[in-house]
Protein backbone atom coordinates (compact mmCIF):
# COMPACT_ATOMS: atom_id res chain seq x y z
CA UNK A 1 0.00 0.00 0.00
CA UNK A 2 1.31 3.43 -0.93
CA UNK A 3 0.21 6.79 0.42
CA UNK A 4 1.33 10.24 -0.56
CA UNK A 5 3.99 11.05 -3.14
CA UNK A 6 6.82 9.54 -1.10
CA UNK A 7 5.58 5.96 -1.65
CA UNK A 8 5.58 5.01 2.01
CA UNK A 9 4.02 1.60 2.66
CA UNK A 10 1.00 1.75 4.97
CA UNK A 11 -0.75 -1.47 5.93
CA UNK A 12 -3.78 -0.04 7.74
CA UNK A 13 -5.48 1.67 4.80
CA UNK A 14 -6.99 0.53 1.54
CA UNK A 15 -6.14 1.21 -2.08
CA UNK A 16 -9.35 3.13 -2.73
CA UNK A 17 -8.53 5.60 0.01
CA UNK A 18 -5.00 6.04 -1.35
CA UNK A 19 -6.21 6.82 -4.86
CA UNK A 20 -9.02 9.07 -3.63
CA UNK A 21 -6.73 11.13 -1.44
CA UNK A 22 -4.25 11.75 -4.22
CA UNK A 23 -6.74 12.62 -6.96
CA UNK A 24 -8.82 14.81 -4.65
CA UNK A 25 -12.06 12.82 -4.65
CA UNK A 26 -11.65 12.09 -0.93
CA UNK A 27 -11.55 15.25 1.16
CA UNK A 28 -12.21 13.77 4.60
CA UNK A 29 -10.54 10.80 6.23
CA UNK A 30 -11.01 8.90 9.48
CA UNK A 31 -7.87 7.16 10.68
CA UNK A 32 -9.00 3.71 11.89
CA UNK A 33 -9.17 2.94 15.60
CA UNK A 34 -6.21 0.91 16.77
CA UNK A 35 -3.65 2.71 14.60
CA UNK A 36 -0.74 3.75 16.85
CA UNK A 37 1.16 6.12 14.56
CA UNK A 38 0.52 8.52 11.73
CA UNK A 39 3.37 7.34 9.51
CA UNK A 40 6.03 9.43 7.78
CA UNK A 41 4.63 11.20 4.68
CA UNK A 42 1.24 9.51 5.13
CA UNK A 43 -0.82 12.43 3.78
CA UNK A 44 2.06 14.28 2.12
CA UNK A 45 0.84 16.49 -0.76
CA UNK A 46 -2.81 15.53 -0.31
CA UNK A 47 -3.79 19.07 -1.20
CA UNK A 48 -7.57 18.45 -1.26
CA UNK A 49 -7.69 16.85 2.18
CA UNK A 50 -9.75 19.16 4.41
CA UNK A 51 -10.68 17.00 7.41
CA UNK A 52 -8.91 14.21 9.31
CA UNK A 53 -10.07 12.43 12.43
CA UNK A 54 -7.29 10.94 14.57
CA UNK A 55 -8.32 8.27 17.11
CA UNK A 56 -7.02 8.22 20.68
CA UNK A 57 -5.01 5.10 19.91
CA UNK A 58 -2.44 7.28 18.10
CA UNK A 59 0.64 8.24 20.14
CA UNK A 60 3.01 9.58 17.47
CA UNK A 61 2.58 11.89 14.48
CA UNK A 62 5.66 11.22 12.39
CA UNK A 63 7.71 13.36 9.99
CA UNK A 64 5.99 15.19 7.13
CA UNK A 65 2.77 13.27 7.74
CA UNK A 66 0.57 16.27 6.84
CA UNK A 67 3.13 18.34 4.94
CA UNK A 68 1.66 20.34 2.04
CA UNK A 69 -1.95 19.60 3.06
CA UNK A 70 -2.95 23.07 2.00
CA UNK A 71 -6.73 22.54 2.38
CA UNK A 72 -6.45 21.27 5.95
CA UNK A 73 -7.70 24.21 8.04
CA UNK A 74 -8.04 22.52 11.43
CA UNK A 75 -7.27 19.24 13.14
CA UNK A 76 -7.79 17.86 16.64
CA UNK A 77 -4.76 16.15 18.15
CA UNK A 78 -5.98 13.67 20.77
CA UNK A 79 -4.59 13.55 24.31
CA UNK A 80 -2.98 10.20 23.52
CA UNK A 81 -0.31 11.83 21.31
CA UNK A 82 3.09 12.31 22.96
CA UNK A 83 5.33 13.20 20.01
CA UNK A 84 4.98 15.35 16.90
CA UNK A 85 7.89 14.91 14.52
CA UNK A 86 9.82 17.16 12.13
CA UNK A 87 7.91 18.83 9.26
CA UNK A 88 4.68 17.13 10.39
CA UNK A 89 2.38 20.03 9.41
CA UNK A 90 4.77 22.13 7.33
CA UNK A 91 3.09 24.13 4.55
CA UNK A 92 -0.35 23.06 5.67
CA UNK A 93 -3.45 25.26 5.64
CA UNK A 94 -4.00 25.15 9.40
CA UNK A 95 -5.61 28.25 10.87
CA UNK A 96 -5.41 27.18 14.52
CA UNK A 97 -3.83 24.39 16.51
CA UNK A 98 -3.93 23.18 20.09
CA UNK A 99 -1.07 20.95 21.19
CA UNK A 100 -2.43 18.86 24.09
CA UNK A 101 -0.51 18.58 27.35
CA UNK A 102 0.26 14.94 26.56
CA UNK A 103 2.79 16.11 23.95
CA UNK A 104 6.33 16.30 25.36
CA UNK A 105 8.25 16.55 22.07
CA UNK A 106 7.65 18.66 18.98
CA UNK A 107 10.20 18.44 16.18
CA UNK A 108 11.87 21.20 14.21
CA UNK A 109 9.90 22.92 11.44
CA UNK A 110 6.74 21.12 12.56
CA UNK A 111 4.53 24.10 11.63
CA UNK A 112 6.90 26.01 9.38
CA UNK A 113 5.30 28.00 6.55
CA UNK A 114 1.75 27.65 7.89
CA UNK A 115 0.94 31.11 6.66
CA UNK A 116 -2.76 30.96 7.65
CA UNK A 117 -2.02 29.92 11.23
CA UNK A 118 -3.45 32.57 13.57
CA UNK A 119 -3.81 30.78 16.90
CA UNK A 120 -1.47 28.36 18.70
CA UNK A 121 -1.85 26.80 22.13
CA UNK A 122 1.27 24.94 23.22
CA UNK A 123 1.49 21.89 25.44
CA UNK A 124 2.34 22.54 29.08
CA UNK A 125 4.63 19.52 28.92
CA UNK A 126 6.98 20.69 26.14
CA UNK A 127 10.62 21.04 27.20
CA UNK A 128 12.06 22.71 24.11
CA UNK A 129 10.95 24.67 21.07
CA UNK A 130 13.14 23.36 18.29
CA UNK A 131 14.52 25.13 15.23
CA UNK A 132 12.02 26.80 12.90
CA UNK A 133 8.97 25.30 14.62
CA UNK A 134 6.84 28.27 13.53
CA UNK A 135 9.02 30.01 10.96
CA UNK A 136 7.09 32.04 8.40
CA UNK A 137 3.76 31.73 10.20
CA UNK A 138 2.93 35.19 8.99
CA UNK A 139 -0.64 35.31 10.40
CA UNK A 140 0.30 34.33 13.96
CA UNK A 141 -0.46 37.27 16.26
CA UNK A 142 0.39 36.01 19.75
CA UNK A 143 2.16 33.19 21.54
CA UNK A 144 2.43 32.06 25.15
CA UNK A 145 5.44 29.88 25.83
CA UNK A 146 4.55 27.61 28.74
CA UNK A 147 6.54 27.34 31.97
CA UNK A 148 7.67 23.82 31.02
CA UNK A 149 9.85 25.09 28.16
CA UNK A 150 13.55 25.58 28.97
CA UNK A 151 14.96 26.66 25.59
CA UNK A 152 13.84 28.52 22.48
CA UNK A 153 15.99 27.33 19.59
CA UNK A 154 17.11 29.36 16.59
CA UNK A 155 14.61 30.59 13.99
CA UNK A 156 11.58 29.36 15.98
CA UNK A 157 9.46 32.44 15.20
CA UNK A 158 11.47 33.75 12.26
CA UNK A 159 9.43 35.95 9.91
CA UNK A 160 6.29 35.82 12.04
CA UNK A 161 5.52 39.30 10.83
CA UNK A 162 2.13 39.62 12.60
CA UNK A 163 3.42 38.48 15.97
CA UNK A 164 2.73 41.35 18.37
CA UNK A 165 2.40 39.60 21.74
CA UNK A 166 4.92 37.17 23.25
CA UNK A 167 4.79 35.76 26.77
CA UNK A 168 7.87 33.77 27.78
CA UNK A 169 7.50 31.19 30.53
CA UNK A 170 9.60 31.38 33.68
CA UNK A 171 11.65 28.24 32.97
CA UNK A 172 13.29 29.41 29.74
CA UNK A 173 17.05 29.70 30.18
CA UNK A 174 18.27 30.32 26.63
CA UNK A 175 17.09 31.99 23.44
CA UNK A 176 18.75 31.00 20.18
CA UNK A 177 19.93 32.79 17.04
CA UNK A 178 17.26 34.65 15.10
CA UNK A 179 14.54 33.01 17.20
CA UNK A 180 12.42 36.14 16.67
CA UNK A 181 14.06 37.35 13.46
CA UNK A 182 12.01 39.87 11.48
CA UNK A 183 9.03 39.87 13.84
CA UNK A 184 8.18 43.35 12.68
CA UNK A 185 4.90 43.70 14.62
CA UNK A 186 6.60 43.09 17.97
CA UNK A 187 6.91 46.32 19.96
CA UNK A 188 7.81 45.13 23.45
CA UNK A 189 8.86 41.96 25.24
CA UNK A 190 9.67 40.89 28.79
CA UNK A 191 12.52 38.48 29.47
CA UNK A 192 11.95 36.43 32.65
CA UNK A 193 14.71 36.15 35.25
CA UNK A 194 15.24 32.47 34.38
CA UNK A 195 16.95 33.45 31.12
CA UNK A 196 20.75 33.41 31.28
CA UNK A 197 21.68 33.40 27.58
CA UNK A 198 20.37 35.35 24.58
CA UNK A 199 22.16 35.23 21.24
CA UNK A 200 23.30 38.61 19.95
CA UNK A 201 20.97 38.41 16.92
CA UNK A 202 17.87 36.90 18.58
CA UNK A 203 15.76 39.99 17.75
CA UNK A 204 17.46 41.04 14.54
CA UNK A 205 15.04 42.58 12.05
CA UNK A 206 12.51 43.47 14.78
CA UNK A 207 12.47 47.05 13.62
CA UNK A 208 9.49 48.10 15.75
CA UNK A 209 10.73 46.50 18.95
CA UNK A 210 11.43 49.49 21.17
CA UNK A 211 11.18 48.07 24.69
CA UNK A 212 12.88 45.01 26.22
CA UNK A 213 12.42 44.45 29.94
CA UNK A 214 14.77 42.03 31.67
CA UNK A 215 13.38 40.88 34.99
CA UNK A 216 15.48 40.79 38.17
CA UNK A 217 18.84 41.24 36.50
CA UNK A 218 21.30 44.10 36.54
CA UNK A 219 22.66 45.65 33.38
CA UNK A 220 25.05 43.39 31.54
CA UNK A 221 24.15 40.15 33.34
CA UNK A 222 23.09 38.81 29.93
CA UNK A 223 25.64 39.81 27.30
CA UNK A 224 24.87 41.14 23.84
CA UNK A 225 22.03 43.58 24.59
CA UNK A 226 19.92 44.66 22.75
CA UNK A 227 20.39 41.34 20.92
CA UNK A 228 19.89 42.70 17.42
CA UNK A 229 16.93 44.96 18.25
CA UNK A 230 18.67 48.13 17.18
CA UNK A 231 15.74 50.43 18.07
CA UNK A 232 15.09 48.96 21.52
CA UNK A 233 15.72 50.34 24.97
CA UNK A 234 16.61 47.63 27.49
CA UNK A 235 15.36 48.00 31.05
CA UNK A 236 17.10 45.88 33.70
CA UNK A 237 14.75 45.64 36.67
CA UNK A 238 17.36 44.05 38.94
CA UNK A 239 19.14 47.38 39.07
CA UNK A 240 16.03 49.31 40.12
CA UNK A 241 15.35 50.26 43.72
Amino acid sequence: MKFGTKNIKILAYNEEAYIGLLNGTIKTFNVPNGVNEIKDYLFYNCTSLSSVTIPDSVTIIRASSFENCTSLKSITIPNSVTSIYTFSFKNSGLESITIPDSVTEMGSSSFENCTALKSVTLSNSLKDLFRSSFSNCTSLTSITIPNSVTSIDGYVFENCTSLSSVTIGNSVTEMGRWSFYNCTALKSITIPDSVTSIEEDTFEGCTNLTSITVEDKSEGEISGAPWGATNATVTWTGGLN
